[in-house]
């Protein structure tokens, strides 16, 4: 493998090596194509034909020259990162690479561009196709990261043309914790994942971590970019904190999860009736309480209310709500309960300005009238959507 180092640069941010090497797209694509599906702190292909890529693709075959492509060396362990050697030779360098132990932190889209073009020569002569193969181009490849530098390089790094999304970059924070409780049939979907959720036990991954954050911050808003990286930055710093509370993560989904099946139980399966979807131009809110509850809105506003209650004492804890969610029961019919429940949620639609955000709050209010024992609407479904509505316009 025709490898060669053309700097070494410490990053003290990360703790890390720097080093920039050159390389024949030839030996790059023999490992990228064994790294390319390896790493979960990536995004998604971009697969829209007509993109910057796209004109990428005929640059590269005239010999254009791209930016440095970003590689990090996984450790075998936490006690082997930040103990790179200072002086990393060419032969190490070239091991390193052999070993496949690496993953791409910028320059995803880059590369299968590259790996498309190989794709495409097979047709030219292989004159053509190995001038291709013989052009150089360069990586920066950083050794001795621990997991939680790669993700902040990861994401420090993914701010160019077509960024991570924030969702996913939430879904990296919270990698480790569990995605599937086969004991409550549960099963949590990432941006990455193919399928969908679409019944009751599956919910978007990164809705309920929205929640569990809105939970421990006592705020149903979303957090932006920059709260993120505050939120690596205390758990870089403090190695371990709430954010890692993976039992505690588990017992917020799972009390959620009680409510909405609790939800269903009620509504003797509703579903919403298409009379009642016309009078929302056949866009409701949700079609059946399956829908209406496993969206951000409900999930990031039941997760704050809940905090709220915890904090100021109305309740010792998420095992109290999971008592609560039982003894739930509607003095309506199905019918009437969630036409109103939904003809609410339209009105707050149309006075909003930023229809997600008023909408979390509404929920924020009508889950902290549903379970506050001292409130007029303790436990009462329909008293608490009005309540709920009649707070959220103060």
């Amino acid at each position: 493998m025709d490898l060669a180092i053309l700097s070494t640069i410490f990053d003290k941010r990360v703790n890390a090596f720097n080093i920039l090497v050159e390389i024949s797209i030839q030996d790059y694509l023999e490992t990228a194509r064994k790294i390319i599906n390896k790493n979960y702190f990536q995004r998604k292909r971009i697969t829209t034909s007509f993109t910057t890529y796209s004109l990428l693709k005929k640059d590269l075959e005239k010999g254009c020259v791209i930016p440095a492509i970003v590689l990090a060396h996984i450790p075998n362990s936490q006690n082997e990162a930040g103990n790179a050697d200072k002086k990393i030779t060419d032969d190490a360098l070239n091991k390193i690479f052999k070993s496949e132990d690496l993953i791409i932190l910028d320059g995803l889209q880059r590369t299968y561009t590259i790996m498309d073009l190989d794709d495409d020569l097979k047709s030219k002569t292989p004159e053509e196709k190995n001038i291709f193969l013989k052009s150089k181009i360069r990586l920066e490849i950083y050794i001795g990261m621990n997991r939680l530098s790669i993700l902040y390089r990861t994401l420090t790094l993914n701010t160019g043309q077509t960024p991570m999304t924030l969702r996913h970059q939430i879904e990296i924070l919270y990698n480790d914790f569990p995605t599937t409780y086969e004991k409550d049939k549960i099963s949590l979907f990432k941006e990455v994942d193919t399928n969908r959720p679409g019944r009751i036990g599956e919910y978007n991954f990164k809705y309920i971590l929205d929640g569990f954050q809105s939970y421990l911050d006592q705020n149903e808003l979303p957090i932006d970019r920059g709260e993120l990286l505050e939120s690596l930055k205390r758990l870089d710093e403090e190695n371990q904190n709430t954010f890692n509370s993976v039992d505690l993560f588990e017992s917020f989904l799972k009390t959620y999860h009680g409510f909405v099946k609790k939800m269903d139980a009620i509504s003797s399966g509703w579903v919403c009736s298409e009379e009642l979807a016309v009078r929302f131009n056949k866009n409701p809110f949700g079609k059946d309480t399956y829908e209406i509850f496993s969206k951000a809105q409900p999930i990031t506003g039941f997760g704050a209310a809940i905090g709220i209650l915890k904090d100021n004492k109305f309740i010792s804890g998420l095992e109290d709500i999971s008592d609560l969610v039982e003894k739930i029961s509607l003095k309506k019919s199905p019918e009437e309960t969630f036409s109103y429940f939904l003809e609410t949620l339209d009105k707050v639609k149309q006075n909003a300005k930023k229809i997600g955000d008023e909408q979390r709050k509404f929920f924020r209010f009508f889950f902290r009238n549903l379970f506050m024992k001292e409130g007029d609407s303790f436990l009462d479904f329909e008293k608490s959507i009005k309540d709920a509505y009649r707070a959220y316009n103060i």
